[in-house]
């Protein structure tokens, strides 16, 4: 009875259908180290697919990222995309969207929304980028952990801007990451797929510290012409060049009144990038949506982990009414900005 009860409240979690018209594709692909200070890297690649005959894709392919119990049945989950399957063909190139993965996170942490965006037509791209992901495994064996603290240092104000300085070097090794992976992807290294996308005009979006640094790759990067930040601080990185989207967590209360003697260094951060936010949007094309009951992991594959919201700490709402909550602008946004020659 009791193991029953169990499995109930943590299945072997399932993501929603995708919704779109396309099926979808998937590829791991290494990118051969670069330079002294260049690692390998790890990228996937999730795209329009013609069919579904072959094997489907697991939802972690490196079950060694999955979490610890109660939540460990995610190992054996599998989703809705086949591996190596052959690109859809379209009248124009398919669009390309870099996904950034948060502090410590990996490129498997929001698959659900990945493969919404791959079944409407764009190609999206994620890298494990080194010592900033949980870890990344080499095909050859080797193994390569995060080197970042679990959690950045807001202790104080002294604290907070030693973390600003490193973000944006580690914004800057992102940056040369991405572009080392997009110059491999365009070429033979994904055969097929790299001639039918249009690895120019790309769109970027990410969650939490993947979401600063989509606002940093559209303020400083003229082919990302469109971005969206998930619940990421907007750091003091510079404005978007053009359209861009924001998603937020439900407000803490103390974000909406004014500001008090009592509050702590990380909380003046907080309001710090919040006028950044709002600044922002007195841009073009800009728009947010903040999502009420929900939490800052509401923005993650964690919604799927448990049909109860309160155990996988992903505020109160039914996981599917968050998940298309965020999708369905996310998949609009891009298809305004990105889709046509």
């Amino acid at each position: 009875m009791g193991g029953a009860v169990l499995y109930g409240v943590f299945p072997v979690p399932e993501l929603p259908e995708t919704g779109g018209r396309f099926q979808v594709g998937t590829r791991i692909v290494e990118i051969p180290q670069g330079g002294p200070v260049d690692p390998p890297l790890v990228a996937q690649v999730w795209y329009p697919s013609r069919h579904s005959a072959g094997l489907v894709a697991r939802w972690l392919p490196d079950v060694t990222l999955a979490p610890s119990f109660p939540f460990h049945r995610i190992a054996a989950a599998r989703i809705k995309a086949t591996v190596d399957a052959p690109v859809a063909s379209g009248t124009e190139p398919w669009p390309v969207i870099f996904y950034e993965h948060g502090w410590l996170g990996h490129r498997n942490e929001n698959v659900a929304q990945v493969l919404a965006l791959a079944s409407r037509g764009f190609v999206i791209v994620a890298v494990d980028h080194p010592g900033q992901a949980r870890q990344i495994n080499y095909r050859n064996g080797k193994s390569f952990p995060g080197t970042l603290p679990t959690m950045p240092d807001f202790s104080s104000a002294a604290a907070i801007a030693s973390f600003e300085n490193e973000a944006r070097r580690l914004m800057a090794d992102r940056t040369r990451q991405i572009e080392r992976t997009r110059a491999a992807l365009a070429g033979r290294l994904i055969g097929d797929l790299g001639e039918t996308a249009r690895w120019s005009r790309m769109g970027v979006f990410g969650f939490s510290f993947g979401g600063s640094t989509a606002l940093h790759l559209c303020a400083s990067h003229p082919d990302f012409v469109a971005g969206a930040n998930q619940d990421g601080l907007h750091l003091d990185v510079g404005e978007p060049r053009g359209p861009f989207l924001f998603f937020d967590q439900e407000m803490p209360p103390w974000l909406l009144e004014k500001p008090s003697p009592q509050e702590n260094a990380e909380m003046a951060m907080v309001r710090k990038a919040e006028q950044r936010i709002l600044q922002s949007m007195k841009g073009s094309d800009r728009a947010r949506h903040i999502l009420q009951g929900t939490t800052h992991l509401s923005f993650t594959d964690r919604l799927f982990y448990s049909p109860l919201p309160w155990i996988s700490r992903t505020g109160n709402r039914h996981p599917h009414e968050v998940h298309e909550a965020i999708v369905g602008p996310l998949a609009s946004f891009f298809q305004k900005h990105l889709e046509g020659p």
